[in-house]
């Protein structure tokens, strides 16, 4: 799970530790943001072990559907940090379009996965995503989670993305809303970033379209007990009015135990 694997990758003592003996850190599941994994990738090549990510995507009903690592999982192929790899041996995968037929390469639709491991056919939870054109899967999210026109719907992931690509973020989870997305986000330690300028970075990378509704601030990710980021506590989270809402677009985000909570303005 990335919250657990950003905490491992951001000790401080990993360049200090001989991990000369560790062969792979494989991390599952469909969220983790491609500037978040790219950073990862680079914090571990700094330190000689830029070869060991392995990231891994599955279903409880299906097993494990494909990985990516080695070669691919590197700085060097920016296009696939984002993917989900290819398909494990006897896995067939299709994105079917709403009516049922195949999807082109490139085009989103749902991920429908074909295995050993699967009682019979099994749409993956209703995951979108689309195959490029060498048959790496790319996975979107969930398609309840799913804002904006259908054309070019925004998924949690896509916020995240962009608010972890700001030098200032550590770590972000975005959940949706009736509206958009609120978004809880954890500084760098020791950094210092005024949410306008965090906003005014996404905007200028992205348009308003990705700009969340609201953001909580905090030092750490409530969790299930999976290990995985607990949504339904996140999301509860922005029902407390636990600052001010309009007062604070230039608070700085610091890093902070209490969770700060600011209304952004689109």
């Amino acid at each position: 799970m990335e919250p657990q694997l950003v905490e491992l990758i951001d000790h401080p003592d990993l360049a200090r530790r001989d991990l000369g003996s560790l062969i792979s850190i494989s991390h599952i599941g469909s969220d983790a943001a491609p500037s978040l994994r790219l950073r990862l990738l680079r914090r571990l090549e700094a330190v000689g072990l830029g070869h060991v990510l392995t990231h891994t995507y599955g279903a409880s009903e299906l097993g494990l559907v494909s990985v990516l690592s080695g070669s691919d999982y590197s700085t060097r192929r920016v296009d696939l940090v984002g993917s989900a790899g290819q398909p494990l041996p006897g896995v067939g995968i299709t994105i079917e379009r709403p009516d049922g037929s195949a999807a082109e390469p490139d085009e989103e639709g749902t991920i429908v996965v074909a295995s050993a491991g699967a009682a019979r056919r099994v749409r993956t939870s209703g995951d979108i995503g689309y195959l490029d054109a060498d048959g790496y899967l790319h996975v979107r999210g969930r398609a309840g989670d799913a804002r904006g026109n259908t054309a070019c719907p925004v998924f949690p992931v896509d916020v995240q993305n962009a608010l972890c690509a700001h030098p200032g973020i550590r770590y972000a989870v975005a959940v949706p809303t009736d509206d958009g997305f609120d978004a809880l986000v954890i500084p760098m330690a020791g950094r210092c970033v005024s949410t306008a300028d965090l906003l005014t970075f996404v905007r200028r990378q992205h348009g308003p379209r990705l700009l969340p509704r609201s953001l909580v601030v905090r030092s750490d990710v409530p969790l299930t007990e999976q290990g995985k980021p607990d949504r339904t506590a996140i999301t509860a989270l922005f029902t407390t009015r636990a600052g001010v809402d309009a007062a604070l677009p230039q608070v700085p985000l610091h890093d902070t135990p209490h969770a700060v909570q600011m209304r952004t303005h689109r």
